[in-house]
């Protein structure tokens, strides 16, 4: 188990052995349903599109400006990205 403590003091909690796979899938699911391609993203978050594709193979890890700049694009909280399971989610199911 781990936390992340942000600068705002807003911390989140997190089990390492699903953060990693929980983030890559669910950066790919939710660009997929919104209908984003990896040049968009990449482009809006200012990453080259090699860097953003292994963020979604679980790879490299975003920094953290890096995820809240994604957290902010897709729609969706920091820690939905880093604790949900959006594969079996309903919500976001491929």
């Amino acid at each position: 188990n781990g936390q992340i403590t942000f600068t705002t003091g807003r911390q989140i909690d997190f089990d390492m052995a699903n953060v990693e796979n929980n983030l890559a899938s669910n950066l790919r699911i939710i660009r997929k349903k919104k209908g984003i391609t990896v040049k968009t993203i990449s482009e809006k978050v200012f990453l080259q599109e090699h860097s953003y594709y292994s963020y979604e193979r679980g790879h490299t890890e975003p920094s953290v400006p890096t995820l809240i700049r994604l957290s902010e694009l897709l729609g969706v909280s920091i820690d939905a990205l880093i604790k949900n399971d959006f594969k079996t989610s309903n919500q976001w199911q491929e």
